[in-house]
């Protein structure tokens, strides 16, 4: 994504006079929508050249097609003697909404991790006291403890169970941002 975006913002800044800085950022975010899309349908063991490398270079173009014209739209927005400041406030904004994204999403993952662990856990035979100590522990996601007398293939039944409901929850995050850039491409 970094390459990217050293090698196309300024090939992205000069288009800025061309097509207008709104096009551009829609275009944008409606790329890093279809990453995030890329995203989701991946697997637990996804390949790497084959479904996860193209949807990083997809997010990095939509990236670059986004974050050029909105640094140049603040910039140009502002006095020259304001400049500083301003981008100054660009990037604060940018931290504290990246802080607020990993918060919000982190909650996404885990009521989604939650809600499909539950679910799951009913289709496999384990008594219900194991089944309380890891809905109880499923705020710690993959990384919830086995509960102490399962068999060997009970173990395996739920570390099952545990895998798809992290994937579940990941999937409900990228479906998440991928809304949050859609809509963002339509405002």
């Amino acid at each position: 994504v970094t390459i990217l975006l050293l090698f196309l913002s300024p090939r992205v800044g000069g288009l800025i006079g061309r097509v207008g800085a709104r096009l551009l950022m829609a275009s944008g975010a409606t790329i890093v929508a279809v990453a995030f899309v890329l995203l989701t349908l991946m697997g637990q063991s996804p390949p790497y050249w084959m479904q996860l490398l193209p949807a990083v270079i997809v997010l990095g173009l939509g990236m670059c097609l986004f974050i050029t014209p909105l640094t140049a739209t603040v910039m140009g927005a502002v006095p020259p003697t304001l400049v500083g400041a301003a981008s100054g406030i660009n990037n604060a904004v940018s931290r504290v909404a990246g802080l607020l994204a990993i918060a919000i999403l982190g909650v996404v993952v885990v009521a989604g991790f939650q809600s499909a662990l539950t679910s799951n856990l009913n289709s496999v035979p384990i008594g219900s006291q194991a089944r309380a100590s890891l809905i109880a522990n499923a705020d710690r996601l993959a990384d919830d403890p086995m509960p102490p007398g399962l068999s060997a293939t009970q173990t395996v039944d739920v570390q099952s169970a545990v895998d798809s409901a992290y994937l579940v929850g990941y999937r409900w995050a990228m479906v998440s941002c991928a809304l949050l850039c859609a809509i963002s491409a339509l405002v």
